[in-house]
C-alpha cells in the first residue's frame, strides 16, 4: 500500500477522478454546493433591500448607498485576492468552512448597526469573507468533478446563485415590512449553520493533498470516492486511461506574476475584463434596483415584488450557460 501511494501523481489523481461515471457522490456534492451557494447569496444579496429600507429610516441619499456598497465590494476584492493563497496553504475544505462562519457572523452583526459608518465597516468584512469563499468553492468543486461533466454541473450549481438572488427579494418582502431590517440580517445566520454542517461531510480535494505531499490521505480519499461510486452505480469502474495530453504539474510554487507573462497574458486580461463587466453590472444592479424602483414612486413592498420577477431571470441563464 505504501509503495503504491508513493507513486501517486497529480496526473493519476486526475485520471482516476475523470473516469468516474456520474453517480450519487457527484449529485451529493452538487446538492451541498448548490444549497450552500443559495444560502450564501441570499445572505449577501439582501444588502440592497436593507439599504433601500434604511434610506428612509436613517435619511441618507443614494450616493451613500453607493459608498457603502463600494466599501463592501472592496472587501470582496481583497478577500478574493488573499484567500487563494490561504486555500493553497491550509486546504480547500478548511478554507470554505472558516470563510462561511466568518462572513455569516459579520453579516448578522450588521443588524446591530446604529450608524451608516458602523454598517459600512461590518459590510466590508462581510464581503471580504464572501469574496474569500467565492474564490475557493468553484476551484474546489472543479477538482472533484469529472472534466467531461464539469461545465454542466457548474451551470446547475450557479443556477442556485441566481435562485439566492431571486429569493433575497422574497426574503426582504417577508421580513423587512413585518419584523424590520435588522431581523432580515439576523435570521440568515441559521443558514450558515446548515451550510456548515453540509460542507463538513465533503472530502478534502485529493489534488490539493497531492500538491502538499499528503499522498496517503489523497489515496484514502480516492479509494473512498471510488468505492462510493461503485456502490451507487452497481457496476465496476472503467479502467484508468492515462491522459497523454495533460501537461505535467510543476513542483515549484507558482508566482502570481506569471498570470501576466507571455503564456497567460491574453487569457488573464480577457477574464479580468469579463469578470469586471459581469459583476460590475450584476452587483450594481442588484444593490440599486430596490432604490431605483422606490425613487420612481413605487412603494418599498412593490419594489421588492418587482425585484422577485426581475432577479428570477438569472436562474435559467446560469443553467443554459453551463
Amino acid at each position: 500500500m505504501q509503495a503504491q501511494t508513493e507513486q501517486l501523481t497529480l496526473g493519476e489523481v486526475s485520471d482516476r477522478l475523470d473516469r468516474l461515471p456520474a453517480s450519487r457522490f457527484h449529485a451529493k456534492i452538487l446538492i451541498v454546493a448548490a444549497l450552500s451557494l443559495l444560502f450564501d447569496t441570499l445572505d449577501t444579496a439582501v444588502t440592497g433591500f436593507v439599504l433601500a429600507s434604511l434610506r428612509t429610516t436613517w435619511h441618507f441619499d443614494a450616493k451613500t448607498i453607493g459608498v457603502v456598497s463600494a466599501i463592501g465590494l472592496c472587501g470582496y476584492l481583497v478577500g478574493s485576492f488573499i484567500c487563494g493563497f490561504v486555500a493553497d496553504r491550509i486546504g480547500r475544505k478548511k478554507t470554505i468552512l472558516f470563510t462561511l462562519i466568518l462572513y455569516s457572523a459579520f453579516s448578522a452583526c450588521r443588524g446591530l448597526s446604529d450608524t451608516v459608518g458602523v454598517f459600512a465597516f461590518l459590510n466590508f468584512f462581510t464581503w471580504f469573507f464572501v469574496g474569500a469563499e467565492s474564490s475557493t468553492v468553484p476551484p474546489y468543486l472543479a477538482e472533484l468533478w469529472p472534466a467531461r461533466t464539469r461545465g454542466k454541473l457548474v451551470g446547475w450549481m450557479m443556477s442556485f446563485f441566481g435562485a439566492g438572488i431571486a429569493l433575497s427579494s422574497v426574503w426582504a418582502l417577508l421580513i423587512i415590512p413585518t419584523l424590520g431590517w435588522r431581523w432580515a440580517l439576523f435570521l440568515t445566520a441559521p443558514f450558515a449553520l446548515i451550510g456548515g454542517v453540509m460542507r463538513s461531510v465533503l472530502p478534502e480535494s485529493p489534488r490539493w493533498l497531492i500538491r502538499v505531499g499528503r499522498l496517503d490521505d489523497a489515496e484514502a480519499i480516492l479509494r473512498r470516492v471510488e468505492n462510493e461510486v461503485t456502490k451507487s452505480s452497481g457496476r465496476a469502474l472503467p479502467p484508468v486511461i492515462p491522459s497523454l495530453s495533460r501537461p505535467q504539474a510543476s513542483p515549484r510554487p507558482v508566482d502570481p506574476s506569471e498570470l501576466l507573462g507571455a503564456a497567460y497574458r491574453s487569457l488573464t486580461l480577457m477574464l479580468w475584463a469579463a469578470w469586471f463587466a459581469e459583476y460590475g453590472v450584476l452587483y450594481t444592479y442588484q444593490i440599486f434596483l430596490p432604490t431605483i424602483l422606490s425613487s420612481e414612486g413605487h412603494s418599498i413592498v412593490n419594489s421588492f415584488r418587482y425585484s422577485v420577477v426581475i432577479y428570477s431571470a438569472v436562474i435559467p441563464g446560469y443553467v443554459l450557460g453551463g
